[in-house]
């Protein structure tokens, strides 16, 4: 009986020596919180007027570096569907590096700005733009191959 109580007093010890080392074992508030990359999600393009169901472009940053770029349309005589896969690589604050994922692909350099937008219904929205875009005359804001600007709720909503 003497060595179990030394076995359980043993066990006993070790879990407080974790509990110091590891506190968030034993109250989860205490856990240390990862900063997530302000661009890890899916940022698509908007009018809030639920044309995007009818043609549209979105971008999904991962936060192992990968991503996909998505564009469709179901208007015209060849409705379709797109999906291309793309790695990205941050370099500075408001900079990242992002290239298609096929072989001999160049990576491309691209600056960012994100500014509060209020779309329709009071939702609050982060546009995604890069400063200096101009795709031509029309197109004058957008984010990498995307010749708009892209959204994303605020995650407090």
């Amino acid at each position: 009986m003497d060595v179990l109580k030394k076995i359980i007093a043993g066990i006993r010890a070790i879990d407080k020596g974790l509990q110091f080392l590891f506190p968030w074992t034993t109250n989860p508030k205490l856990k240390p919180q990862i900063k997530e990359d302000e661009l890890v999600g899916r940022w698509r393009t908007t009018d809030d007027g639920g044309l995007n169901m009818i043609s549209g472009q979105a971008l999904e940053f991962k936060h192992d570096g990968t991503g996909n770029y998505f564009s469709w349309s179901t208007t015209g005589p060849k409705p379709y569907e797109d999906q291309i896969a793309f790695h990205w690589e941050r370099l500075d604050e408001k900079l990242i590096r992002i290239r298609v994922m096929e072989e001999g692909a160049d990576w491309e350099i691209v600056d960012y700005e994100l500014k509060p937008y209020r779309g329709a219904y009071e939702t609050d929205y982060r546009q995604l733009t890069s400063p200096g875009f101009k795709s031509n005359a029309y197109f004058t804001e957008g984010f990498w191959r995307v010749i708009y600007p892209l959204f994303m709720v605020n995650k407090a909503q």
